[in-house]
């Protein structure tokens, strides 16, 4: 469903970006203003470079403001994986503890109460 929806809208985005690139094939200057160089440049490449500059800088923007939310995750991950650990030791440990108790238990089954008649 997403891929049909990008669809739908990329084939107007590259139509627009086709129309503009034939409509306007002129050259355009474009100068830096504190330094001395100009450059002469196709309208379409001064326009998709200055919306591709945009999209890079919104790009690092949005990545730089999900920091906090990165680092919140990596954080509870490590939280998870600590207490699964934990966990699984204190499974291996009770685990042991059962056994060690059912071993006892068969030993005083085998063995008479002390200060019995069969003890001596």
């Amino acid at each position: 469903m997403l891929r049909l929806i990008s669809w739908f809208l990329m084939i107007p985005v590259a139509a627009a970006v086709i129309l503009l690139s034939v409509a306007n094939r002129e050259d355009v200057t474009v100068s830096l203003a504190p330094l001395p160089a100009a450059f002469a440049l196709p309208l379409p490449v001064v326009i998709l470079g200055a919306v591709g500059v945009g999209f890079l800088w919104g790009a690092l923007m949005a990545w730089i403001s999900g920091g906090r939310c990165r680092a919140r995750a990596r954080r509870n991950r490590y939280r998870a994986e600590q207490a699964e650990r934990d966990a699984k030791r204190l499974g291996d440990k009770i685990a042991k503890m059962e056994a060690a108790q059912v071993a006892r238990v068969a030993i005083e089954k085998r063995l008479p109460p002390p200060g019995s008649a069969d003890a001596a």
